[in-house]
């Protein structure tokens, strides 16, 4: 085991130098984890930062099967799994702004969004609708898979760098935004927050259709 993975060494620093980079940069991840913190506080928004990462082992898995593969030699597959997740993202996003338009008495009784209850789900979710991570474990991957029957568990090991880069990136995001949201309590201050965060998830889904 030792042997293997030493002789890989510059392989696996660079993963962790783009990893590093990608999670520098905020995404559609981020995000969903800033609007699930101002909104339903810290813990929730460090459950999603969970899911958010735990989607990267799902990708990885998916590679290492041959599932990736496929979705990016067909232009149809690929299609659709790009369109779901952007339609995702905009439901998530108008749904939020929305939100903001009721009186305050009125949304505190109003039905959330059943995913909001199960925050590590929503971030699972967010995360596999994003055909980018797909591809950057496509693009990453078969440097360390030989082929060989522990592709999966050689997978899901590597895959363990660009997994705690991320949960760590957006734990830290979550864990800033819930001091900042003890400072923004007001009503006023709450909507706009909101509003900000819907519009950013309606347009990173715009994107993410109209991306070629």
């Amino acid at each position: 085991m030792y042997p293997a993975y030493s002789c890989r060494m510059p392989e696996l620093w660079g993963l962790l130098a783009l990893s590093l980079g990608m999670t520098l940069v905020p995404g559609i991840d981020t995000a969903m984890v800033l609007r699930v913190t101002l909104q339903d506080g810290r813990r929730d928004g460090l459950l999603t930062a969970g899911g958010c990462a735990t989607g990267l082992f799902v990708h990885a898995a998916a590679v290492a099967v041959g599932l990736a593969a496929l979705v990016a030699a067909s232009a149809a597959a690929y299609q659709a799994l790009k369109l779901v997740g952007a339609v995702f993202l905009v439901v998530v996003g108008l749904l939020t702004i929305a939100g903001t338009f009721r009186p305050e008495r009125r949304r505190a009784r109003a039905p959330r969004l059943e995913l909001a209850r199960h925050p590590f789900a929503l971030g699972l979710l967010t995360n596999l609708g994003n055909p980018k991570a797909l591809l950057f474990f496509l693009s990453v991957l078969p440097q360390f898979l030989d082929g060989s029957e522990a592709a999966l568990p050689t997978a899901l090991a590597v895959a363990v760098i660009p997994v705690a880069c991320s949960l760590g990136g957006l734990s830290l995001w979550a864990i800033a935004t819930g001091r900042l949201r003890d400072f923004l309590r007001t009503p006023r201050a709450r909507r706009v927050q909101e509003r900000v965060l819907g519009s950013v998830l309606v347009a990173l889904g715009l994107r993410v259709a109209l991306d070629p």
